[in-house]
């Protein structure tokens, strides 16, 4: 029962997480369209773009991830980077905490000690 409480909670909370990122669009989209840019696309750069974007995220991850063995905790690569990018989707919500709250419950459900996940996600900042 209590999984389908927190199924239920992580699908609200990205349903807000949408509706926060699209309310800051709307808010932001005339200042964006009064900007005199010329608008090119240019597939290279926009692949380029998506590759160093990725890189880094392996990196913030990889990074995060070892300061959890070295305090003796244990994840799996790929929930690390599950747990890293799901909770980063918290910044768009106002309040600023909601990111790491978000990974410190994450993390303790996947085995790790919340200070741990907590700690080492400040120490990479």
């Amino acid at each position: 029962m209590a999984k389908g409480w927190f199924r239920l909670a992580q699908a609200i909370a990205g349903l807000l997480i949408i509706l926060f990122a699209v309310r800051a669009l709307i808010r932001n989209w005339g200042e964006l369209r009064s900007q005199s840019l010329a608008w090119q696309v240019r597939p290279g750069f926009l692949l380029l773009s998506l590759a160093l974007t990725w890189l880094m995220y392996l990196l913030l991850i990889y990074g995060w991830r070892s300061l959890l063995r070295d305090w003796g905790q244990r994840l799996e690569g790929w929930s690390a980077a599950r747990i890293w990018i799901v909770s980063s989707l918290g910044k768009y919500v106002p309040g600023k905490l909601w990111a790491v709250a978000g990974m410190a419950v994450l993390s303790q459900r996947a085995g790790v000690a919340p200070w741990a996940a907590t700690g080492a996600a400040v120490v990479m900042q």
